[in-house]
């Protein structure tokens, strides 16, 4: 199994990705997109491999925490029934910049909520997908708490 991991926005050339993940056998593919047709074989070629489903939405708000949670697990039902089982685990918001200790606070209130909602489910699910050199070290202490 290839330590490459793989992140397949759209599955506009198909038969490529699906040959590349045959060939390399990738440890964790990202999904955007939920075809169920090319994640079956995709999983079926490499079935060693975390597959990681995450939905892309324009807004990720923090206002109201709880409330933003359920309305994101909401938008996520969609593609978890469309994508069946073959997603090992889907991802959260992502990419939050934190620019406060507020922020930070709400953030994790957001993602406790979603986790115990997703988990309520029976699915799995990542936290805290954070783009490089974000957040700032001294608001770790408010993640997961």
């Amino acid at each position: 199994m290839s330590k490459l991991g793989l992140h397949v926005i759209t599955w506009n050339q198909s038969q490529a990705v699906l040959d590349f993940i045959n060939r390399a056998k990738p440890r964790v593919i990202k999904v955007l997109d939920f075809n169920e047709m090319n994640l079956t074989a995709a999983r079926a070629s490499s079935p060693g491999t975390l597959f990681i489903g995450r939905l892309f939405v324009d807004s990720q708000p923090l206002d109201n925490p709880a409330a933003n949670a359920r309305d994101f697990f909401n938008k996520l039902q969609p593609s978890i029934q469309k994508a069946g089982n073959h997603i090992d685990v889907w991802e959260g918001y992502n990419e939050v910049v934190l620019n406060s200790v507020d922020d930070a606070k709400r953030y994790n209130d957001f993602t406790v909520a979603w986790a115990q909602l997703m988990h309520g489910q029976g699915l799995r699910c990542a936290a805290y997908s954070f783009s490089t050199g974000n957040p700032d070290y001294p608001y770790w202490q408010y993640l997961a708490g």
